[in-house]
């Protein structure tokens, strides 16, 4: 049986701690990125969430699905934008580098929601809206799932048609970009699958399951075995890249990798860490966002300092982002709860005008 918190929704609690461990690599990989331990947080941490997300993939698209998903992916996406918009304003008024020029490419970047993984279809005047390029990529992605959902309940189909494409935005990322981050929303189908294929047949894994350390050991063996043969080949791995060999080497480090960290999620949840870490794992998308603004303001400036500095401002901007985003969550539910409680009483009839 799956260990759940007690509320409403049921939650699992060991996949919130590797949602919390896939958010804190998400930060200090930004800070990571071109070293050894960078290479080893990317081969892993964004396929982690994806495929969490289609673990919890229910139904064909429809009408309230679509909604939910516009206020969970694409109002933060526009909030932290916004946000980056007057920061980055302020900080350019005061280096006397503002220009309206700029101002228009970066209202540009809004439509074409590109982070600093596109590689082979990244044009370079299209400024870049960082982190949050993962919210608008698994708008798209999941979009595409329900609707695959939709036409077929059939494995075979959904596989031939997330293929076929995959194929499709690998030949049109050669030649152009395609705006509002769909071809990254397409990058994600493949992993968004597998976590939905995993929950679908859940119970033909169980008996895998129980020999959890062994599979974990094999799994770890085989993600140092890729993390070599990328490192000797000078590859990176990128979720949203669109290379037939990267990928395919790629994919199989990267559920080697979620293996283990599933496998350090259940040990955690047994320590007395578990409250805190599935605490964070529940804020996943607003510790993102947090991070996501002002990181083009914040981030070069501890880039700036020393090497022997450059750890304990990386925790810090950890730890800061980890507090405000906890309790930014916390007003927001406050704030929510009062007026869903204000809904209710004007519905019962208590307040009349």
């Amino acid at each position: 049986m799956e260990k759940t918190l007690n509320n409403s929704r049921k939650r699992i609690g060991y996949i919130d701690i590797m949602k919390a461990i896939g958010i804190i690599c998400v930060v200090m990989g930004h800070y990571w990125a071109p070293s050894v331990m960078g290479c080893i947080i990317w081969s892993f941490h964004m396929p982690l969430f994806v495929m969490i997300s289609g673990y919890f993939l229910k139904g064909a698209i429809d009408l309230p699905r679509v909604k939910k998903m516009v206020v969970s992916y694409l109002l933060p996406y526009s909030l932290v934008w916004g946000s980056n918009v007057i920061l980055l304003t302020i900080q350019n008024v005061h280096r006397n580098s503002f220009s309206f020029n700029w101002l228009k490419q970066y209202f540009i970047s809004y439509f074409w929601a590109l982070g600093s993984n596109a590689t082979l279809y990244k044009p370079e005047y299209v400024i870049k809206v960082g982190v949050i390029w993962f919210l608008m990529a698994l708008f798209w992605g999941e979009f595409i799932m329900h609707v695959l959902l939709w036409i077929s309940d059939k494995t075979i189909v959904h596989i031939i048609c997330i293929c076929a494409l995959w194929l499709a935005a690998y030949v049109v990322s050669n030649r152009m970009c395609v705006p509002f981050g769909i071809t990254n929303g397409i990058s994600f189908l493949p992993w968004l699958y597998i976590g939905y294929f995993i929950k679908k047949h859940k119970n033909k894994w169980q008996s895998l399951l129980k020999f959890t350390k062994w599979v974990s050991l094999i799994c770890g063996v085989i993600w140092i075995v890729v993390l070599y043969l990328q490192y000797t080949r000078g590859w990176t791995f990128s979720i949203a890249e669109y290379q037939i060999k990267k990928f395919c080497l790629g994919m199989i480090g990267a559920l080697a990798a979620v293996m283990v960290v599933r496998t350090l999620a259940i040990q955690i949840d047994k320590t007395r860490m578990t409250t805190l870490f599935q605490k964070i794992g529940q804020a996943t998308i607003w510790i993102l966002c947090v991070h996501g603004i002002g990181i083009e303001v914040v981030s070069p400036m501890m880039y700036n300092v020393t090497s022997q500095y450059g750890m304990v401002c990386m925790l810090i901007r950890l730890i800061l982002d980890v507090v405000i985003a906890l309790g930014m969550k916390k007003i927001w539910s406050y704030l929510k709860g009062n007026i869903q409680n204000a809904k209710c009483i004007k519905k019962s009839g208590k307040i009349s005008y």
